[in-house]
C-alpha cells in the first residue's frame, strides 16, 4: 500500500511540475488573456487531455486491475475553462479509455467522461468564477469517491472489483486530489499575480496622471518674460517617484503687480495633485479682482475648507511684487520661510505675515507684511522637499546646507542660484529615494536698471 501510494504521488508531483512550467509560460498566459475562440478551446482541450493521458500511461498494476490518475485534465479543464473545455476533454479521454478496452470498458469510459461534464457544470453554477484550491480538492475527492462506487456497482465480478478498489481507492482519491489541487493553486496564483500587476499598472497610471496634472498647470517656459528688464524669475518642480502636490506659479495682474506663489499640499498621489490644481485655479481667480495678499488667501481658504471631507490642506506663500518700487507684499500660510539674499551673501528669512495652512479652518484670518527688495537682491522660495531631501544614511539636507549654497551663489542669476541648489541636493542625496517633490522659485530683482 505504501509503495502504491508513493507511485501515485510521484505521478501527481510530476503532473504538478509540468503544470507549473505550463502555467507560468508566456504561451499559457497568452491563452489565458485571449478571447475564448473555438480554436483556443480546442487548444485548451488538447493541453488538459495531455495531463490525463500522462496519468493513464503511467498506470500501476494492482490486484488484477490498474491504478491511474485519469481525471486530472477533465476536472481542471472544466473548473477553470468552463463546460466546453471540460466536456471536450472528457470526450477525448472517454474515447481514449474506450480504445484501451478491458472488462469494464463501458463504465470506465463513462467514469472518465463524467468529471469534465460535472466540472463544467460547476463552473456554470459558479457563474464563471474559478474555484479556490480547497473547493477544487473537495470537488475532486467527492467525485473520485462516487466514481469508486459507480465502478463497483457496474462490475460483473463484484468480489474482484471490491478487492481492487480496496487497494486503489485511497491512493486514487489522494493522488487526484493532490494533482488537481496543485494545478488549481498554480492557476489561481497566476491569475492573482496578473491582477496585482494590473493594479500596480493602474496605480502607476494614476501617479503618472497626477504628475502630468502638476506639470501641465505650472509655467515651464524660461525665461518667461524676455522683454521685462526689472527682474529674472526661474522655477522648477521635480516630482517624486510618488507624486505629491507641490505647486509654483507666477503671473502679472496689471502692468506693475507681479505675483509669485509656491505651495505644498499635504498628501500624495492624484488627490493631492487635484487639490493643488484647485488651489492654483482659485488663486488666479481671486488675484484678478483683489490685490491684497491676505484677502486673496482668505477667499481661497474659505473655498478650499468648504466641504473638505478629505481634510486636505496646503501650505502656501503668496507675494506681490511691485516691479517699479521693489516692494514685496506677502502672506505666508504655514509654509517654509523664504529667503531674501541681500548684497554680499547676507541671508534674511522672510518672516511675518503668518497664518494657517489653507483648507483647515474656513474663517481663518490672514495678515500681510512687506519688505523692499533692492536691485541685485534675490528672493528664494522652496518647499520642504529641498530641506528634507535624504541621502543614503537617512540624513536630511537641512536648512543649514541650503543657506550655505545660497550664500555662495549670492549675486548670481536666478537660473544659476536655482541650479546651484539643485546640484547640491543631488550630490547630497547620491541617488537615494526621493520621497517628496522638490520645488523652487527664484526671483532676482534688477529694478529699473539693465540686467547684469
Amino acid at each position: 500500500m505504501d509503495e502504491l501510494l508513493i507511485n501515485v504521488l510521484n505521478v501527481a508531483c510530476v503532473t504538478a511540475v509540468v503544470a507549473f512550467i505550463l502555467v507560468y509560460s508566456p504561451f499559457y498566459t497568452h491563452i489565458l488573456n485571449t478571447k475564448r475562440r473555438f480554436s483556443i478551446n480546442l487548444l485548451l482541450i488538447a493541453i488538459f487531455s495531455s495531463f490525463s493521458i500522462y496519468g493513464i500511461m503511467n498506470r500501476v498494476p494492482v490486484a488484477g486491475g490498474l491504478l491511474a490518475l485519469t481525471h486530472t485534465g477533465q476536472i481542471v479543464g472544466g473548473l477553470v475553462a468552463g463546460p466546453v473545455v471540460g466536456i471536450g476533454t472528457g470526450i477525448v479521454m472517454g474515447i481514449y479509455r474506450y480504445c484501451i478496452g478491458g472488462q469494464q470498458v463501458i463504465p470506465s469510459t463513462i467514469i472518465t467522461f463524467l468529471p469534465g461534464l460535472l466540472a463544467g457544470l460547476y463552473y456554470m453554477y459558479q457563474r464563471g468564477r474559478a474555484p479556490r484550491t480547497p473547493e477544487a480538492v473537495i470537488f475532486t475527492v467527492i467525485y473520485e469517491i462516487a466514481a469508486r462506487g459507480i465502478s463497483l456497482a457496474t462490475s460483473p465480478d463484484f468480489e474482484k472489483a471490491l478487492a481492487i478498489q480496496k487497494s486503489v481507492a485511497l491512493p486514487t482519491v489522494i493522488g487526484h486530489g493532490i494533482a488537481v489541487g496543485l494545478f488549481i493553486f498554480l492557476i489561481n496564483k497566476l491569475v492573482e499575480e496578473q491582477r496585482n500587476q494590473a493594479e500596480k499598472e493602474r496605480m502607476e497610471g494614476e501617479l503618472n496622471l497626477a504628475r502630468d496634472i502638476q506639470l501641465s498647470l505650472i509655467p515651464r517656459t524660461f525665461p518667461p518674460f524676455p522683454d521685462i528688464k526689472e527682474f529674472d524669475v526661474w522655477a522648477m518642480l521635480q516630482p517624486a517617484r510618488e507624486v505629491g502636490g507641490d505647486l509654483y506659479d507666477f503671473f502679472f495682474v496689471g502692468p506693475d503687480q507681479f505675483y509669485i506663489v509656491i505651495g505644498d499640499v499635504a498628501g500624495k498621489g492624484a488627490p493631492a495633485a487635484m487639490f493643488m490644481a484647485s488651489t492654483r485655479m482659485l488663486l488666479r481667480t481671486h488675484a484678478g479682482s483683489e490685490l491684497s495678499p491676505e484677502r486673496i488667501l482668505e477667499r481661497v481658504n474659505k473655498e478650499l475648507a468648504q466641504e473638505n471631507e478629505a481634510s486636505m490642506f496646503v501650505t502656501l506663500f503668496l507675494g506681490i511684487l511691485n516691479i517699479r518700487s521693489g516692494e514685496l507684499r506677502y502672506t505666508n500660510a504655514g509654509h517654509n520661510l523664504p529667503y531674501l539674499c541681500r548684497s554680499g551673501g547676507v541671508l534674511e528669512p522672510i518672516s511675518g505675515g503668518n497664518g494657517l495652512a489653507l483648507g483647515i479652518m474656513e474663517d481663518a484670518p490672514y495678515i500681510s507684511d512687506s519688505l523692499t527688495i533692492r536691485p541685485g537682491e534675490t528672493v528664494v522660495l522652496y518647499t520642504d522637499g529641498v530641506t528634507e531631501a535624504m541621502n543614503r544614511s537617512n540624513e536630511l539636507f537641512g536648512e543649514a546646507r541650503l543657506e550655505g549654497v545660497l550664500a555662495r551663489s549670492a549675486g548670481e542669476k536666478a537660473e544659476n542660484v536655482m541650479s546651484a541648489v539643485k546640484s547640491e541636493v543631488d550630490i547630497f542625496a547620491d541617488g537615494a529615494y526621493q520621497a517628496d517633490d522638490i520645488t523652487m522659485l527664484v526671483l532676482k530683482y534688477h529694478g529699473s536698471g539693465i540686467r547684469p
